[in-house]
């Protein structure tokens, strides 16, 4: 999917009510196609064989537009064939995926747009059932392999590798030119790396972003509307949508605790909080909010809000 980072930057949310989660698309860089970037031009359409007028659809949807039954959206990044190839026959239990839909002459992409068919739903501060969805998601991975490696160097790779790089007495800025030099994030990063241990759990397919990537309709199989994927090991798809709903204010700490079966969830947690704190100091509009959201998360994690810290 896009970098819809500047998506993640939300107002702040009314008294009383949690922000939505907002997406943050880690595997291909580019510009967010949005709908104000005007809807796919009618061939483009029609080679999806998809009819109708266009209407607008959310972030869950990379900010694309519906046309029919069809979802389209901008191609945007190295890794938009490969989530089409692995959705288009991926089967989780209990979810449902997306499927890509082809156009006319058998490819995934028509004139920079790629398409999938389309499910009713609303992102939601569904915060544990995005996380149980996750471990089943992971689960279907962990028999996939990795993309092909691709030449991406952008503030997402960047963040990801920096943090799974720390730990305690290890640098908390690898490589990134002083782009971290605020002293609150430098003091969370380091925080977060002394309560770091390594992972001993085997690396595999994840999704880096699936609290961005997930819509609910009431008690139907909620779906996956894209693969961000990630090479860490089992759980961390889980433990980034916790991280995330921890810092939009959806959920409460001890959700941690009720997913402290995942193995080293605890440690995946730690890591990706440091990967937001990354992603938004990497950021050419960093969010003014974010680092008293990054201290709340930080402060609960590490100071028994959540016991299996």
């Amino acid at each position: 999917m896009s970098d819809r980072e500047h998506l993640f930057v939300v107002p702040e949310p009314p008294e009383g009510e949690p922000e939505q989660p907002e997406p943050e698309q880690a595997a291909n860089p580019g510009q967010a196609p949005g709908p104000d970037q005007g809807p796919p031009p009618p061939e483009v359409a029609r080679a999806f064989g998809a009819d109708g007028e266009p209407e607008p659809l959310g972030p869950a949807w990379d900010n694309g537009w519906l046309v029919g039954q069809v979802a389209l959206a901008r191609s945007v990044g190295p890794l938009t064939g490969w989530s089409c190839r692995v959705r288009e026959k991926l089967t989780v239990p209990g979810l449902r995926i997306a499927r890509p839909v082809r156009a006319t002459d058998g490819r995934f992409q028509a004139a920079g747009w790629r398409a999938s068919a389309y499910t009713p739903g609303e992102r939601s501060a569904r915060v544990d059932e995005a996380a149980a969805a996750a471990l089943r998601l992971d689960k279907a991975l962990a028999g996939q392999p990795a993309p092909e490696p691709v030449s991406v160097d952008d503030r997402f790779s960047r963040a990801a590798e920096a943090a799974f790089a720390i730990g305690p007495g290890d640098p908390i800025e690898p490589d990134l030119g002083g782009a971290v030099a605020d002293g609150l994030n430098l003091d969370l990063l380091g925080e977060l790396a002394a309560a770091m241990r390594p992972l001993t759990g085997p690396n595999q397919l994840c999704h880096a972003d699936l609290l961005a990537c997930v819509v609910f309709r009431g008690d139907e199989p909620p779906t996956v509307t894209d693969l961000v994927a990630a090479w860490h090991p089992f759980g961390y798809s889980a433990a980034q949508v916790i991280a995330d709903g921890l810092i939009v204010g959806a959920v409460d700490e001890r959700i941690v605790d009720r997913f402290s079966f995942v193995p080293e969830l605890d440690q995946l947690v730690l890591r990706a909080v440091a990967y937001r704190i990354y992603v938004d100091a990497l950021g050419e509009r960093p969010n003014p909010a974010r680092p008293a959201a990054f201290r709340r998360v930080v402060s609960a994690l590490l100071s028994g809000g959540a016991a299996t810290l």
